[in-house]
């Protein structure tokens, strides 16, 4: 993957402007600090222009904490954080696990709105025994309205639960941090940035002019190479589930 050092490079070299290093880059300062600031800037506007970039999917497992209903939504990932933006409500599944006993296979998870859940569901839960030993293994999944998801019933046990999500992860930072983008769409940042640097020197041809092909690039080599058709879509974001 293209690096941070790299992107900004790249751009700076547009502009016939001294290139940072591996030592200096941490401590750029002045127009230097502000080209980092627009890579990043576009990078940002890029994973966030649609919401299921498959560079931003993610599966990911929760073990469910005894007696606990309600989860965070997930922070993924090694060194980079993963913020969860969207979950697809119907991919969750209870995780074989030999280990339990009795033995749990695997199942899907259905969905349930919360209000159905208030209303029916919610009341029974509540009452429910726990110190009876017997299985409870999780029935249902439900969102609830404070970026939370939860199971019903309690679970009695340390079940695990496999969903799929998309978010987008913190900016760059170190010269050696790389984006999710798929690294041959690096031309479409550096048209995003070459827009920006343009309009700061004043230049609104050449502004209007990369700011056209950063859009038409976002359009017709990223929507259309990468994204399904808008009828295969399912509306599985966070707020919407169902």
């Amino acid at each position: 993957m293209t690096t941070y050092l790299n992107l900004t490079n790249s751009v700076l070299r547009r502009f016939s402007d001294v290139e940072l290093t591996s030592t200096n880059f941490a401590t750029a300062t002045s127009y230097h600090a502000y080209v980092k600031d627009v890579v990043n800037d576009v990078v940002r506007r890029i994973e966030q222009a649609e919401r299921q970039w498959p560079f931003n999917h993610q599966v990911y497992t929760e073990t469910l904490v005894v007696n606990k209903r309600e989860y965070a939504f997930p922070s993924i990932g090694s060194g980079d954080a993963f913020n969860t933006e969207e979950i697809d409500w119907d991919s969750f599944f209870l995780v074989k696990d030999a280990t339990l006993d009795p033995e749990i296979s695997e199942k899907k998870l259905p969905f349930k709105d919360y209000d159905e859940y208030l209303e029916y569901y919610k009341p029974r839960s509540l009452n429910v025994d726990t110190s009876v030993s017997t299985a409870r293994a999780p029935q249902f999944i439900f969102r609830t309205q404070d970026l939370k998801w939860g199971v019903n019933l309690p679970p009695d046990k340390l079940y695990k639960v496999r969903f799929e999500c998309w978010g987008y992860p913190t900016e760059m930072s170190a010269y050696g941090d790389t984006t999710n983008i798929p690294d041959r769409f690096d031309w479409i940042i550096r048209y995003g940035c070459y827009t920006e640097l343009y309009a700061q020197r004043g230049d609104t041809d050449m502004r209007d002019r990369y700011q056209s092909r950063f859009e038409d690039g976002l359009d017709n080599s990223m929507r259309k190479g990468l994204l399904k058709s808008p009828d295969e879509f399912r509306d599985g974001r966070i707020g919407n589930a169902g």
